[in-house]
């Protein structure tokens, strides 16, 4: 004899499911004694408790085969959520990642560029000290030649000072005309220190001039360049774009899909739902939650297994006393 099934929910035993039993057994039987012909209604008794208890087997196979179809698109359907929800979320992380790594090279980039231009101004720094240098040597060089030629002239112009005032009576003493000459010479220099003044200016400004070209150049060649990098990278969020636009356009028609067959579902199950609530007379709502309809569906099977159990061991009871 086959096990009767275990019931797993919670009002199995409840005197509604009693109360649904009493009222299903008589309208059961009137149906199954209508399908009988007339001409066997004389049959044993053995004859139709086989017939009935093969009747019993066939809808209580079908039921099962039912009941495990369903379950098993539930598990599907479960399984094809999951799988639209990793996906959706690896999909996330991807944007998140590709967005971090522009940011981090756009930072490597601005300070490699910053650290070149420091490097650059700090040799052109150098070079300038370094010819400043030079020149001053050379100038000493040059201050160390000339005292040397006029030491040795010196005595040329004592000679011919002396003989200056061998020739002359405006001046009596070699002091005098050195004093003449100095006054001379202070006014000379001064003249050549204003010419000279004159000319580190003209050069001062030269420098700064040719300064700000070359910052005017360096500028301009950073901006070629910053240019050229954000077309690059135009052109790559362009391509980026176009290509999650595809793919965003293919997990929104797998989700349409997946959609419709949830839909489906819903509706079979509201359909099913439907019947069973006809079927005990009671007033169902069409809008309940789809878990809520199955567990109504599951539990009006298990009590019709049930009631078909019970009803096949009465009949073999009676069956038994006869």
């Amino acid at each position: 004899q086959r096990e009767p099934r275990q019931s797993f929910h919670l009002f199995a035993w409840s005197p509604r499911r009693m109360a649904l039993r009493d009222f299903l057994i008589p309208d059961f039987e009137e149906r199954l004694m209508a399908q009988v012909p007339e001409q066997t209604m004389y049959m044993s008794s053995a004859t139709r408790l086989l017939d009935k208890r093969k009747e019993m087997m066939e809808i209580d196979g079908a039921l099962s085969a039912q009941k495990e179809e369903f379950q098993a698109k539930m598990v599907s359907l479960q399984h094809r959520r999951e799988e639209l929800e990793l996906k959706e979320q690896q999909l996330a992380e991807s944007l998140m990642k590709f967005d971090r790594f522009l940011k981090e090279n756009d930072a490597r980039r601005k300070r490699a560029l910053k650290k070149a231009a420091e490097e650059k101004e700090a040799i052109k720094v150098k070079d300038k000290e370094a010819t400043k240098y030079l020149q001053e040597l050379q100038t000493l060089r040059r201050h160390m030649e000339k005292c040397e030629q006029q030491i040795a002239k010196q005595e040329i112009f004592e000679t011919f000072l002396r003989g200056v005032l061998q020739h002359t009576t405006e001046y009596t003493e070699i002091s005098e005309l050195m004093s003449r000459h100095a006054t001379l010479s202070s006014t000379n220099k001064e003249l050549v220190e204003r010419e000279r003044a004159n000319q580190a200016a003209m050069d001062a400004l030269k420098t700064d001039i040719a300064q700000c070209k070359e910052v005017a150049r360096v500028q301009v060649l950073n901006y070629t360049n910053q240019l050229s990098t954000l077309q690059g990278k135009l052109e790559r969020a362009q391509t980026d774009a176009i290509f999650w636009e595809k793919q965003l356009g293919q997990v929104q028609a797998t989700a349409s899909k997946r959609t419709l067959l949830l839909g489906r579902i819903k509706m079979a199950t509201a359909n099913l739902f439907m019947l069973v609530q006809k079927r005990l007379h009671v007033a169902g709502d069409a809008s309940a939650d789809t878990i809520v309809q199955l567990d109504k569906i599951m539990v009006f099977i298990q009590d019709l297994q049930d009631m078909t159990a019970e009803y096949e061991r009465s009949l073999l009871d009676e069956a038994g006393e006869a």
